[in-house]
């Protein structure tokens, strides 16, 4: 009851008033003292301005989940335009749709639909749209982050800079293409939008855009994924990869991973696990991606949650259930042991590794929290991993 009551004016209003009151005046000054030593931190090794800066950031996400005051919520009816941006409409391909994805989206109700895709330049450099791909170039195929509750695709949106990172450290990359794909929601007394698989349809409909649309060959596309983005970027390569006796496009030509959500089920949520041990320890609160949380009610839809426990589209980790990943393209995966995900993307390396072998570069950045490389206060392992990235590119 009081949860409800939190979505709604004026209660969400004097919550949110209250919170940055008592954080302000209660929590920061309590922080502050009890970290003074740096054995009392969560995190030892950390500084003092680096513990405060993740406690801010894991209960400022805390409210925003009880609020579902959710940050740049995307509009995919809408175009962004203007100086600087160069995006498109990217049309749906139904008929790029077969086997499993058309049933789970009979049950969800979802449907392809047209949406938003942006391109994003190199410093210095200004490629028309849809120029063809250059001697020695490698696209780069963005796929966000956000809980398919959050975040967007556009250029100003932050988690556009991690983009303009990997544009930065790679020299094959000249642009990265970023897609709008649909965002889930779950309005309390209301059906969920744009339930599961409504984002693997986009960022299929994306990857066919490049492929088929600009002409760029498989092989010299990388495609990039953080947290959730990272969950859309192994079920579309799953996909492509199972259904190549169909007219899809062939895969990539090399996956790179951040902090990927790989358990949509709760096969890693048992006592111990990294997502009870790395609470206070890492940005992402538990609240966000664990248990029957908003973000994976309004992605499941009228998806039964126990499809979670087996499918590796939505769970490539679960313990419940072991899927292949022979015809995968060589991936970079990237994780901090502070990561809530932690335990699960060891799982998932351990699965790829198999059948990968050296095809699989695995990155453990020690106290590194979820998505650390995207963040800007975590240096200099961020610079160090970036860094690592740019040599395996190439």
């Amino acid at each position: 009851m009081l949860q409800s009551a939190l979505h709604r004016q004026p209660w969400k209003g004097f919550y949110v008033l209250s919170e940055a009151l008592l954080t302000l005046f209660l929590r920061l000054p309590w922080w502050i003292l009890s970290s003074l030593v740096s054995s009392y931190r969560p995190c030892p090794s950390r500084s003092l301005k680096r513990t405060l800066i993740v406690r801010s950031i894991s209960h400022g996400l805390e409210v925003i989940t009880n609020t579902l005051l959710f940050p740049n919520r995307n509009d995919f009816s809408k175009r962004l335009e203007g100086p600087g941006i160069k995006s498109l409409w990217v049309e749906p391909v139904p008929d790029h749709v077969h086997g499993q994805l058309k049933t789970w989206a009979s049950v969800t109700s979802a449907h392809p639909a047209r949406i938003p895709g942006y391109w994003l330049d190199k410093p210095g450099v200004d490629v028309p749209i849809g120029q063809p791909i250059q001697p020695g170039e490698k696209v780069l195929y963005r796929i966000h982050g956000g809980a398919y509750i959050s975040m967007s695709a556009t250029p100003l949106d932050p988690v556009s800079d991690l983009t303009k990172d990997l544009l930065r450290v790679c020299k094959p990359f000249r642009r990265a293409f970023a897609i709008e794909y649909r965002l889930s929601k779950a309005d309390p007394g209301s059906p969920p939008v744009n339930p599961f698989p409504s984002a693997l349809f986009d960022v299929l409909a994306g990857y066919a855009y490049l492929t088929q649309t600009v002409g760029i060959p498989p092989e010299d596309i990388v495609i990039a994924g953080d947290s959730a983005g990272g969950h859309a970027a192994l079920g579309l390569v799953r996909y492509l990869i199972e259904h190549q006796h169909y007219s899809v496009p062939a895969p990539p030509g090399a996956l790179l991973l951040f902090s990927p959500w790989s358990d949509f089920g709760t096969s890693h949520e048992t006592p111990g696990s990294s997502m009870y041990t790395n609470q206070g320890k890492d940005i992402m609160p538990f609240s966000i991606v664990g248990g029957n949380t908003y973000s994976k009610h309004a992605f499941f839809g009228a998806l039964d949650p126990d499809e979670a426990l087996v499918n590796p589209y939505l769970s490539p980790a679960s313990k419940h259930c072991s899927p292949s990943f022979k015809g995968y393209p060589r991936t970079f995966l990237s994780v901090g042991t502070a990561d809530l995900f932690i335990d699960q993307v060891r799982t998932l390396r351990k699965r790829m590794e198999a059948d990968l072998g050296d095809g699989l570069v695995y990155d453990e950045c020690p106290d590194g929290v979820h998505v650390f490389v995207g963040l800007w206060f975590f240096e200099p392992e961020k610079t160090k991993t970036l860094n690592a990235i740019a040599e395996w590119v190439g």
